[in-house]
């Protein structure tokens, strides 16, 4: 089967090449590149965890667990750290239910106790759980990676085209290159036949959606992370979870996420969007408030003299229930998968196999079809 998957981000890579693994003719179209700053993958570092709010998601983080042991093995280095997770959430009693019934280790930890765990973390009245199968994944070396697992099973990957229309017809899929001018009218370069395609746009994905029929708005937003120094130990810290309220701006940040870098220290970001995203914005420039928030917050870190070091501007793409979408569309020759939510990068090495599956027609069974576009109905 010929397949193109459009957008060479951690779902598109994956399923490229375990498409390509399985025998089929694959082409992964990505109009700047893999990794490029404008995609909602780059940057060096993401969290992994089995810790989730939801049954289903740690039974699917399990799985994805396997499936990246399977990758490291193939490509014969880690891709992933340990160093375990601490979750300081008023549901945390529900969290810890979630993890408990589904085998996975974890502590509770009262909210006088979090520096135990966490060591400098000033307690705010707020319980966690303690999560230590938990960490860090090398998330610029694990695009690397799938795309050698691509070139080596024979699949392509190409850049400097932007897909302008994907029309499904009675033979197949047409797709129509252009220039790469996001957000604008741009000459037709080209087009591509194949038997299947697979969107995994990020936040480019709604022009295609609606012109597929699927009718569902995505969100997608831009966010900003920062890289924090000031503490000796800053790279050997625990991933963080903060549902984190900021009082000099009397209002919600969305919570805190935090991992430690290799090389660039502690890396922190609010959960709240910087600003809505925008095809004509490209504007990546770091929002200096946004950075003197951080840096108020990881005071209560133990950081006690922090320093900022790089902040990124990215993306990320919310659907209307903050769940995964995951779905074919077109009689079964387009597969659609948008909302990654922020939280994709994780189940990035099993996704590329639930894509592959749904490209190929087979059961994903029933942790992943909670994702299908069905649930939108009415």
């Amino acid at each position: 089967m010929r397949v193109a998957i459009i957008g060479a981000g951690a779902w598109g890579l994956p399923t490229g090449a375990e498409l390509a693994a399985r025998g089929h003719d694959v082409t992964v179209l990505d109009a700047f590149g893999v990794a490029n700053p404008a995609s909602s993958s780059s940057g060096p570092t993401r969290i992994w965890r089995l810790a989730h709010m939801e049954r289903a998601d740690v039974r699917l983080q399990q799985e994805s667990v396997r499936a990246w042991a399977d990758v490291e093995r193939r490509v014969g280095r880690p891709l992933r750290t340990t160093c375990g997770l601490l979750w300081r959430d008023r549901r945390a009693d529900r969290l810890a239910a979630s993890v408990a019934a589904e085998g996975v280790e974890h502590t509770w930890v009262d909210a006088a106790d979090v520096g135990r765990f966490f060591p400098g973390l000033r307690p705010d009245g707020v319980d966690a759980v303690w999560q230590p199968e938990a960490g860090v994944v090398l998330a610029a070396d694990s695009l690397v990676a799938h795309a050698g697992l691509l070139a080596d099973a024979g699949g392509r990957l190409s850049t400097g085209s932007w897909v302008r229309a994907v029309d499904p017809g009675p033979d197949g899929v047409r797709l129509t290159l252009g220039e790469v001018r996001p957000g604008a009218a741009g000459a037709t370069t080209g087009t591509l036949d194949v038997d299947a395609v697979v969107v995994t746009a990020g936040p480019w994905a709604q022009p295609l959606l609606d012109a597929l029929g699927v009718g569902v708005r995505v969100l997608p937003a831009l966010g900003q992370v920062t890289h924090v120094t000031g503490r000796p130990d800053a790279e050997a810290l625990p991933c963080l979870l903060d549902g984190y309220q900021d009082p000099a701006d009397g209002g919600d940040s969305g919570g805190v996420y935090a991992m430690p870098t290799p090389g660039l220290g502690y890396k922190l970001g609010f959960g709240a969007a910087l600003r809505p995203f925008d095809p004509a914005d490209t504007d990546r420039t770091p929002s200096d408030d946004e950075r003197a928030r951080m840096l108020r917050y990881v005071e209560g870190l133990g950081f006690d003299a922090p320093v900022a070091g790089p902040s990124q501007v990215c993306t990320w793409t919310d659907s209307p229930d903050g769940d995964f979408v995951m779905d074919t569309v077109a009689d079964g020759c387009v597969v659609v998968a948008t909302g990654d939510t922020g939280h994709g990068f994780k189940f990035s090495a099993v996704a590329g196999r639930w894509l592959a599956d749904l490209v190929e027609g087979r059961d994903v069974g029933p942790d992943v079809d909670r994702f299908r576009l069905a649930r939108f109905a009415g």
